[in-house]
């Protein structure tokens, strides 16, 4: 029994391999995917990085107790918790991760479009427009989609980020979509030159934050009757769509706050208030379920990263995202 070393086995290796636990920084069973739901849904963080799931029982000057549903209860000085959340989620959590691939699915504009029995182009002669690595996915400046399958976000929902890129990136964040795809005449239209149609083609009705490195902008996708697609630019109603005084770093926190009985959208950076959006008086409103990623610029000056993504139900209090932190 060695408590300086983890032993690793792989079906590559002849004999067991030996990592030093002082050079792990994150370890990731079962594919990130829980054995069980969590029972306890609030949350520690401490000062190494790691994130616990617990019930708070207690907490004195030097120690807080917690409960969890696989080390029953704990003793944990205070010196290592770097904050604590009382049920900042609620009692739910839809999706984290992405901590494997599986559970997306990556569209190039050939295949969001290729309805007919005419085989795609071949895909060895195309980037993949979004690749998956150490738990984020890339973007390298390669058109194309990335949705979440088999989840739906609630009707009013929370949806954290971390977005990452060179400033000229242009990725978007894709809700509230229903797939339904328009239709498209290759001979009379050419869709790399329609940026409404490309994202109704993929996505089909949806909202779509776009994300540079020093600002954010929301627009809607429709659909039509006629099967034509729309597009309307939504002008905020507080907050600034360039936030670059806010930080000079091109990596950002991002929080977007959809409640969609209050017909309201906002988006935090940092935790700090950016935009806010009324839905009121705008029709057609998208109302699928779907999420993802979009990327449409295409070249080397077009690099992004996105990891670190939580979504959760919203309980639609619009505070500040500071008023109930405390040091």
């Amino acid at each position: 029994y060695d408590t300086n070393h983890l032993r690793w086995m792989s079906s590559e290796s002849s004999q067991e391999i030996l990592f030093r636990t002082s050079e792990i920084r994150k370890i990731i069973f079962r594919k990130g995917l829980p054995a069980k739901p969590f029972t306890h849904s609030s949350l520690i963080k401490l000062t190494n990085g790691d994130s616990v799931p617990c019930a708070i029982l207690s907490m004195d000057s030097e120690f807080m107790i917690i409960l969890t549903s696989y080390t029953s209860e704990k003793k944990i000085a205070k010196k290592w918790i770097q904050s604590c959340q009382l049920h900042p989620l609620g009692q739910q959590l839809t999706y984290q991760g992405p901590f494997n691939k599986d559970a997306w699915k990556v569209t190039t504009l050939t295949e969001a479009n290729n309805d007919s029995n005419e085989p795609a182009n071949d895909p060895s002669t195309e980037l993949a427009p979004w690749e998956f690595g150490n738990f984020s996915w890339y973007n390298r400046g390669v058109p194309g989609a990335l949705v979440l399958t088999g989840v739906e976000h609630p009707e009013s929902f929370r949806a954290q980020f971390k977005s990452e890129s060179t400033r000229n990136s242009n990725v978007a964040f894709v809700f509230n979509a229903d797939f339904n795809k328009p239709v498209i005449v290759p001979a009379s239209k050419d869709i790399k030159s329609n940026a409404t149609t490309y994202i109704t083609s993929q996505f089909g009705s949806c909202f779509a934050l776009r994300i540079n490195a020093g600002s954010t902008s929301l627009g809607m996708y429709n659909v039509l009757e006629d099967g034509e697609s729309s597009y309307t630019y939504l002008k905020p109603i507080s907050g600034r769509s360039n936030y670059r005084n806010l930080k000079s770093s091109n990596i950002s926190q991002l929080e977007l706050r959809a409640d969609f009985k209050k017909l309201v959208i906002a988006v935090y950076r940092e935790n700090q208030l950016v935009n806010q959006w009324s839905l009121r008086d705008i029709e057609p409103v998208p109302r699928g379920r779907g999420i993802g990623f979009n990327s449409t610029n295409t070249g080397d000056r077009y690099v992004s990263r996105i990891s670190d993504i939580l979504i959760a139900p919203w309980n639609g209090v619009m505070d500040s995202a500071l008023s109930l932190q405390d040091e």
